[in-house]
């Protein structure tokens, strides 16, 4: 399943690295395949982030996914994500980047 491929490519990248302890801040971009019936004019707005995709999954659905799969490898438990921002746009090669970030203390 999805949960469990997202899982493994990060201990595979980040194989030995500890869990994040405290806040957490998620950058997640979904990049969709270009479809093939899409006109020129089309293919290159969509390329350049112009026109998003509207199609399923929905962002929360996204955000569910990644969150739970990385629970446990990239921090102890999602409740530690106090900031999100998703994106879901058009590429030439579908794939899924996640920027998980560390929040500075400020005291």
């Amino acid at each position: 399943n999805y949960e469990t491929f997202v899982k493994m490519l990060y201990l595979e990248k980040y194989a030995g690295e500890k869990p994040f302890e405290g806040p957490v801040a998620m950058l997640i971009s979904a990049f969709y395949q270009i479809p093939k019936s899409a006109s020129k004019r089309q293919r290159k707005a969509m390329a350049s982030h112009h026109i998003p995709p509207t199609t399923r999954p929905d962002i929360d659905n996204i955000a569910k996914i990644i969150m739970d799969a990385l629970a446990g490898v990239a921090y102890e438990d999602d409740k530690q994500i106090t900031s999100c921002s998703i994106n879901k746009l058009y590429s030439e090669e579908p794939k899924v980047i996640v920027n998980v970030i560390g929040e500075v203390d400020p005291a």
